[in-house]
């Protein structure tokens, strides 16, 4: 997706609205909730797609959409772990977001936990109570 980082804002906007305050990265520790993105990739499911045809003829393949790894996490009080359950709940509910006229959607997703230990370790902080997306669009 080219509009990964809009597609987050978007996110980060609409559960800000629904009353969790959330940041973009990890360097505002003031948010009850850090939306990092961690890695993106081709969506798998795309590969496949039908060849596009150019104005003078040619076909060519579409380049597959992204997908967005990220993490919502909380700050380890009992107030950002009552934000989380809150933005989950509002993610189960609205898991289709519109960003710039696009259907995004964002999708639970599941870390093995040494997959996860290493991602706190690399970021240099503390686990805590975190959860788990995928935005596709």
């Amino acid at each position: 997706m080219s509009n990964a980082h809009l597609a987050m804002q978007v996110l980060a906007h609409q559960l800000a609205a629904a009353g969790s305050a959330v940041s973009i990265g990890l360097l505002d520790t003031k948010a009850a909730l850090q939306l990092w993105p961690w890695r993106v990739q081709p969506l798998a499911s795309a590969r496949n797609a039908p060849l596009l045809r150019s104005p003078d003829g040619s076909l060519h393949p579409a380049p597959p959409p992204d997908e967005l790894h990220c993490l919502l996490i909380s700050q380890g009080d009992e107030a950002s772990f009552a934000a989380l359950q809150a933005a989950r709940q509002w993610l189960a509910e609205h898991p289709v977001l519109d960003v710039a006229g696009s259907r995004v959607q964002v999708l639970p997703s599941t870390l093995p936990t040494a997959e996860l230990a290493q991602l706190f370790i690399a970021a240099g902080r503390p686990m805590t109570l975190s959860a788990a997306y995928v935005i596709q669009g």
